[in-house]
C-alpha cells in the first residue's frame, strides 16, 4: 500500500504541484521538475540515477523534490505515476470508442457540457501563485512582452497580445514568418518576457523561437496542453490546460477563457493607467478614421456622428 499523501492521489495533482512551485524551487530541483514535466508521467518511471542524469543534477536533488511533493520514497512516487498512466490509457480507449466509432453520438447538450468542463477544469489548473506571478509579469511597466503562437495556438496568443497593447506599452505580437521572428529575437534579452502558446502537434517555429529567446536571457512562459510542449524543459512558468480541454477538436476554447482571466488580472494590476491608454487610443482612432477619412462616412452614416439633422455636415 502506497504511503503517498491524500493530496497526491491523482496524476493531475502531481503535475499541478510541479507547475505551481516551478518558479520557487532551488535550481537543481527545478531542473528535475522540468525534466518530469517535459515527458510526464513517463519520465518519472526512470530510476533515480537515470532521472538525475537527464536533469544534470545529483540523485539527492531528485529525492528532495519527491519529498517536497509529499511522497516519503521514490517508490511511492512511481506507484502513483503508474496509476496516472493506466488512467490515461483508459481515457484514450473511451475517447476512441465515443468519438471514432461513434457508438454513442453526442447531442448538442453533450458537446456544450464537454466545452464547459474543459474550460472550467483548465481554469482550476491555474494555481493562485501562478496567477499572481502572471499578473505581475503582464502588468510590469519595465518588462517587454513578446507573445507567440502557432497555426492554432496563435488564436489565443493574438487575442492576448492585441488586447494588452491597448492597456500597456511594449507588447509585441510575434509574426509567423521565420524572417520576422529572427528580427524579433534581435531585440530580446534579459528582462524581457516571452509568452508562448503551444498545443499538439507542437509548432516547430514556436519552439525554436522560445528556446532561442530563453538562451538570450528572456523569461519564458509556456501555455500548453497535458502532453507538454517541448518548450516546457526551458520554461520558467508552465500553465497547462486540463486534459478534458483536449478532448475537443482543439483546446482553444479553454485557452481563450484562460487568456481572458489573465487579461482581467493584468488590467486590474495596471489600474487607472490602462483607462488613460484606452482613452488615448480612442482619440487616435477618432482622429484617424473620422477626420482624415471620415467625410464619406459622415455623409453616409450621419446618425453615427450626431448629424442626423444635417446629413451633409462635415
Amino acid at each position: 500500500m502506497s504511503n503517498a499523501p491524500a493530496e497526491a492521489t491523482t496524476g493531475l495533482d502531481i503535475a499541478r504541484s510541479l507547475r505551481a512551485v516551478l518558479g520557487q524551487l532551488p535550481a537543481a530541483e527545478r531542473a528535475v521538475a522540468r525534466e518530469l514535466l517535459r515527458n510526464y508521467p513517463v519520465a518519472g518511471l526512470q530510476t533515480v540515477a537515470q532521472l538525475a542524469e537527464k536533469a544534470n543534477v545529483s540523485a539527492p536533488s531528485v529525492l528532495r523534490l519527491v519529498n517536497r511533493l509529499g511522497f516519503p520514497t521514490y517508490g511511492d512516487f512511481q506507484s502513483q505515476l503508474h496509476t496516472v498512466i493506466e488512467g490515461r490509457l483508459s481515457s484514450q480507449r473511451k475517447n476512441f470508442t465515443e468519438r471514432v466509432l461513434q457508438e454513442d453520438p453526442r447531442t448538442l447538450t453533450d458537446r456544450a457540457e464537454a466545452i464547459y468542463t474543459g474550460v472550467r477544469l483548465s481554469l482550476l489548473e491555474l494555481s493562485e501563485a501562478q496567477r499572481g506571478e502572471m499578473g505581475d509579469l503582464l502588468s510590469s511597466p519595465t518588462a517587454r512582452l513578446f507573445i507567440i503562437g502557432g497555426a492554432v495556438a496563435g488564436i489565443p496568443a493574438s487575442y492576448l497580445a492585441r488586447n494588452l497593447q491597448l492597456v500597456r506599452p511594449n507588447v509585441v505580437e510575434v509574426p509567423g514568418e521565420r524572417w520576422a521572428q529572427s528580427r524579433a529575437l534581435l531585440d530580446i534579452g534579459k528582462g524581457d518576457v516571452v509568452i508562448a502558446y503551444d498545443f499538439r502537434r507542437y509548432q516547430r517555429e514556436t519552439v525554436e523561437f522560445g528556446l532561442v529567446a530563453a538562451k538570450r536571457g528572456a523569461k519564458l512562459v509556456v501555455i500548453t496542453d497535458p502532453w507538454m510542449s517541448p518548450l516546457v524543459k526551458r520554461a520558467d512558468i508552465v500553465i497547462c490546460l486540463a486534459r478534458e480541454a483536449s478532448d475537443l477538436l482543439t483546446p482553444v476554447p479553454a485557452a481563450m477563457a484562460l487568456t481572458e482571466l489573465l487579461l482581467g488580472d493584468a488590467i486590474h494590476s495596471i489600474g487607472a493607467d490602462s483607462l488613460d491608454r484606452l482613452a488615448t487610443h480612442d482619440e487616435l482612432v477618432h482622429d484617424h478614421v473620422v477626420r482624415t477619412g471620415g467625410g464619406t462616412m459622415r455623409s453616409t452614416f450621419p446618425e453615427l456622428f450626431g448629424d442626423s439633422d444635417n446629413p451633409n455636415a462635415e
